[in-house]
């Protein structure tokens, strides 16, 4: 979990493009180089991902993608949201049962 506005968020974003780069699916690196660099990924390292921006740009034109076209928008959330935990509605939080371990619990 990273932070709004944090370093963390952009590096997640970038990661995460990474991830997409590799699996070959590169409109969905894109998607993920675009947050990354709004969401305060360190100038210090932008040319990689800009060199991965580009390289999925390339290999779009030749036709090379595995992915699916452009990914679905977000939808939004039509519930109160977690103080805690944004992306989760309000009444579900996470317990440490014994026998499983970390679970979420409505």
């Amino acid at each position: 979990y990273a932070k709004a506005d944090s370093e963390g968020l952009g590096f997640g974003y970038a990661n995460r493009s990474a991830v997409y780069h590799e699996m070959g699916e590169y409109e969905h690196a894109l998607v993920n180089i675009r947050l990354a660099k709004k969401h305060n990924y360190p100038e210090r390292l932008m040319s990689k991902l800009t060199a991965r921006e580009n390289n999925c740009k390339q290999r779009l034109a030749a036709g090379q993608s595995k992915g699916i076209g452009d990914p679905c928008p977000r939808m939004n959330i039509n519930v109160q949201t977690n103080p805690k935990i944004p992306f989760l509605a309000k009444g579900i939080h996470m317990e440490v049962l014994p026998k499983f371990g970390r679970s979420m619990m409505a």
